[in-house]
């Protein structure tokens, strides 16, 4: 069950009552989760639209959805799947689709736009942006490099630019992990990822 909705049900508890009155609708507090189902967008919720993924305010992955067109009815549920680089949003449980295009645009990593600028998101389909999005975990090595953008020169064993491609540090690790690196679109530092035939570059990750 939701837990911003679990004061209320003590109440009806108490009280003996099966709904709740918010803003003049009366919505059912029977709530029914459906681990099996599909997130339903839009549903009609206790305060309006459901569009998204809803947060509980208890812990970082605590994010549920409605199962059904009629949440305030129904009172159907179920918590939010995700992935290892992605979570909630209106298509959770799906990865970033890279490129996507946005408003004439095309992007190659995550973003912080427009009614969602206050966290990373991306687009879960190809081609142009269709509405289904979903967020993007903040973890370097989880989110792709960027190129593009200046940045301040640091102390690189080479004078390449990691603003425009990936730059080489050192050599690799014990376990054979790249010694080339690039920035995130937050600036964090990441290894560069390869294949067993190509390395670096400013399209890292890809074959010829």
């Amino acid at each position: 069950m939701p837990p911003e909705l679990l004061l209320l049900v003590l109440i009806n508890q108490l009280t003996g009552s099966t709904a709740i009155t918010i803003f003049g609708s009366s919505c059912s507090t029977a709530f029914v989760e459906e681990p099996h189902a599909f997130c339903v967008f839009p549903s009609q919720g206790p305060e309006g639209s459901i569009s998204q993924c809803q947060h509980t305010g208890h812990g970082p992955d605590a994010w549920w959805c409605p199962t059904t067109r009629k949440y305030c009815t129904d009172a159907a549920y179920k918590w939010c799947p995700d992935t290892r680089t992605t979570y909630a949003g209106s298509d959770p449980g799906r990865e970033c689709h890279f490129p996507f295009w946005y408003k004439g645009v095309e992007y190659r990593h995550c973003l912080r736009l427009d009614a969602r600028g206050s966290f990373l998101w991306c687009s879960t389909t190809a081609g142009n942006y269709s509405g289904l999005w979903t967020r993007c975990r903040e973890l370097p090595d989880l989110m792709p490099c960027r190129f593009g953008q200046p940045t301040a020169q640091i102390n690189w064993s080479n004078s390449d630019d990691i603003s425009q491609q990936c730059v080489q540090r050192g050599v690799g690790d014990a376990s054979g992990g790249s010694s080339w690196f690039c920035r995130t679109s937050l600036g964090q530092e990441r290894r560069c990822p390869d294949t067993e035939a190509t390395e670096a570059g400013n399209d890292p990750g890809r074959r010829c």
